[in-house]
């Protein structure tokens, strides 16, 4: 299925993403806390603490929003009563699930972009402009663009395949919970290993990575059909 085809339901998506408060809510709760924490981290130098923490948003923002979006991603249309209207669409099942994913790895990475680009701004705010190295450094790029990418995929794929399987949201919510904490541990483990291990041992890790993330999309796109989606409460 090519991009264009899929490209309307994208964009109706992040139409709905605006009005998502709960979303927003989430993601300014935990980025104002770790902000807190950072601004402290600046203002005392503590480079290290302040490495950490940043590392620690960006997994929380790769994990966390890809969750909740997924888990929103067909529970909401069956709460809407929207799922039949959707599966009208000249798109099969296969490639709404894709047009979902699609969505759900860009809001999510786009929120790991902005929690990555915190701590420099806060060195230019606070600090020396020459400090941006210190917080700019291997820990937060291999956190950024190696563990937490596979960590949104996986996260994204498991919690689509219980939205199109849940009878409510609140069910699909509650029991996405797994994919956040198996997400999780990817990215930690996968942060820890390119920033800590000889570079085999990182292409190990990331190579495992990427195939767990990859056979977990693959799972979604096959275990779909109109039939599950359209399952609601008393069906």
């Amino acid at each position: 299925m090519s991009a264009p085809t899929i490209r309307p339901i994208v964009l109706h998506e992040f139409a709905l993403l605006r009005r998502n408060t709960m979303m927003w809510f989430r993601f300014a709760l935990f980025y104002f806390v770790f902000g807190a924490m950072m601004v402290r981290a600046v203002r005392t130098q503590d480079w290290e603490d302040l490495s950490i923490i940043l590392a620690g948003l960006m997994v929380l923002a790769a994990v966390g929003i890809a969750t909740t979006l997924s888990a929103e991603a067909f529970a909401q249309e069956k709460e809407r009563g929207t799922m039949e209207a959707l599966l009208l669409a000249p798109l099969s099942a296969t490639a709404l699930v894709q047009a979902k994913l699609a969505y759900v790895a860009v809001t999510a990475m786009g929120g790991v972009l902005l929690c990555l680009a915190t701590g420099p701004i806060l060195i230019l705010l606070l600090g020396n402009a020459t400090d941006i190295t210190r917080v700019l450094n291997r820990t937060a790029m291999v956190t950024a663009f190696g563990a937490c990418p596979p960590a949104i995929v996986i996260a994204g794929a498991i919690g689509t395949i219980i939205s199109c399987r849940a009878r409510s949201l609140q069910n699909a919510s509650a029991a996405t919970a797994l994919s956040g904490m198996l997400g999780m541990l990817v990215a930690i483990s996968v942060a820890f290993a390119l920033s800590t291990r000889p570079l085999a041992v990182a292409l190990l890790v990331v190579i495992a990575a990427w195939s767990v993330a990859f056979f977990t999309y693959r799972i979604a796109r096959a275990s779909v059909s109109p039939q599950v989606m359209t399952r609601t409460r008393g069906r």
